[in-house]
């Protein structure tokens, strides 16, 4: 994922690339097959809880979660283009 990182940027941020940059990452991560379990609190009241966070810079697998969730929750041929990879889906 770090070779993904372009010259200049810190980190990979799924919601500030453009279509062609995001459909790149996505082939990247379908290589790699992963299997996703989406938890989906859509339904509850928002709280916002903090809990000790990792800097993204400093951890490129975190643009995984980051993308598939941003594709998910986008809908339309972005969800559809990551639904092969979301292996269950939980409602909290």
């Amino acid at each position: 994922m770090r070779g993904l990182v372009m010259h200049g940027q810190l980190r990979l941020h799924f919601t500030k690339e453009q279509d062609s940059r995001r459909k790149a990452i996505l082939d990247t991560i379908e290589s790699l097959r992963p299997q996703v379990l989406i938890y989906d609190g859509s339904r509850r009241r928002h709280h916002r809880q903090r809990g000790e966070c990792l800097r993204a810079h400093s951890e490129p697998l975190l643009a995984i979660p980051d993308a598939i969730v941003w594709c998910w929750q986008r809908g339309g041929h972005w969800k559809a283009r990551v639904s092969a990879m979301i292996s269950e889906v939980r409602v909290v």
